[in-house]
């Protein structure tokens, strides 16, 4: 975990293909929880079943909604533009 405190920071996101395919967990930068997420054709916002679209390629990830972390939001919400966190 970085010593994120605003601003911008890139990404850390595992792609789950092998356990889980269409799904990936990313790491919020500032409390260090990690949260499991789903890929799919079109994004879908809110808490109980969302959905991310994914443009660009997995080095450099563009997704879409914006990602919030359920341990700190609404601290922990992000946009996530060519690989790089930044707060929404």
């Amino acid at each position: 975990m970085s010593d994120y405190v605003s601003g911008s920071t890139h990404i850390e996101i595992h792609w789950q293909e092998h356990i889980r395919p269409g799904h990936f967990t990313w790491v919020c930068p500032k409390c260090g929880a990690s949260s499991v997420s789903q890929l799919g054709d079109g994004p879908v916002g809110g808490w109980s079943a969302p959905i991310w679209v994914l443009t660009g390629d997995r080095e450099n990830p563009t997704l879409e909604p914006s990602l919030g972390c359920f341990n700190c939001y609404p601290d922990g919400h992000y946009w996530c533009i060519d690989g790089i966190l930044t707060d929404a």
